[in-house]
């Protein structure tokens, strides 16, 4: 079944002004400690919303962010908030599958039995892809600007496919952004 992609202003708004008061109005909660976190498409989304208005959230766990999504959008988002900013106040964990790229896809569908393989290529998408390589170009750009409030750390989740990092996406994250001991 395709998808529809698009709407992230529309999202960023919903989440920023009716889902944030309406959690703050039922809830005690210190409303500048939040945290986003995407993986994927959701990834995606979450660096814009870092890109965009990053004070919506106070620090964001991004697990392989589908950062190739039209033509690599958000990195041109990247280098319009680095012209009209001098910091970026968020603390930031990246991180990604050691085998999230094409060749990683592939030993994917080798891993599989006869009986499976079937199946799982019809999940495979022949188009090259390295989500490694545009996370580690987006953490070097961010790096590179040297914020003095940006907090920004980045990991590659060793013998992880895209298919099975989120779980250990999201626990990484939640160490860094946390304080908890990694």
């Amino acid at each position: 079944m395709p998808y529809e992609l698009g709407g992230a202003s529309r999202f960023l708004s919903f989440l920023r002004d009716e889902l944030k008061p309406w959690v703050r109005q039922r809830y005690s909660i210190d409303p500048d400690d939040s945290t986003l976190f995407g993986f994927s498409l959701g990834g995606l989304f979450a660096t814009y919303v870092l890109l965009n208005d990053p004070s919506t959230f106070g620090s964001y766990g991004i697990g392989s962010p589908s950062l190739d999504y039209d033509n690599g959008l958000m990195f041109d988002h990247e280098t319009e908030y680095a012209r009209t900013h001098t910091d970026l106040a968020a603390k930031v964990f990246f991180t990604v599958g050691e085998y999230e790229n094409t060749q990683g896809e592939k030993r994917w569908l080798e891993g599989h039995s006869p009986r499976l393989r079937p199946s799982a290529e019809a999940l495979y998408d022949p188009e090259p892809f390295d989500l490694i390589a545009d996370t580690e170009r987006m953490v070097d750009q961010l790096r590179g600007r040297d914020y003095p409030g940006l907090d920004i750390d980045f990991e590659i989740l060793p013998r992880e496919y895209h298919h099975t990092a989120p779980p250990l996406a999201l626990s990484r994250s939640l160490r860094f952004l946390l304080n908890a001991p990694r």
